[in-house]
């Protein structure tokens, strides 16, 4: 009778693919969209806290909802799907230092036009030993 063998290589090479697929596929899921944006320093203001929706200005003028790049005329469409899907998330908008100031201009016009009143700016906290400062309390 023929000596059984029990063949590891095979074995070792097969999970070794399996753990490649893995890793790739776990890197290809992140999707992680960056817009460049030179933040201003800010002394008053709270820190974010939970979900929100970031609409974002860059340098040249281009304006990005969630890192997703959005026409001005398709602005408000596009966040008020974003608040269908989340909405209990904070409206946050993030301009570059380096932008046109009627960049901003419109998109808080289209936001205000659209009746889109309830919205905070983004800004880089400034190094300071002044404690931050909270925002008023209302009666909603």
């Amino acid at each position: 009778m023929p000596e059984v063998r029990f063949e590891m290589t095979p074995l070792i090479d097969v999970m070794f693919l399996l753990v490649t697929y893995f890793v790739f596929a776990l890197v290809l899921m992140i999707r992680a969209d960056v817009i460049d944006l030179t933040l201003p320093d800010l002394r008053a203001g709270h820190t974010a806290t939970g979900t929100a929706i970031t609409v974002a200005i860059g340098e040249s003028g281009t304006i990005a909802v969630n890192g997703e790049t959005v026409e001005l005329e398709r602005l408000i469409e596009v966040i008020r799907a974003r608040q269908e899907e989340t909405p209990e998330a904070a409206l946050l908008l993030a301009f570059d230092t380096r932008a046109s100031m009627g960049n901003g201009l419109a998109v808080v016009d289209a936001l205000m036009g659209a009746g889109i009143t309830r919205f905070s700016m983004v800004g880089n906290p400034a190094k300071s030993d002044a404690a931050p400062t909270r925002p008023p309390e209302t009666g909603e």
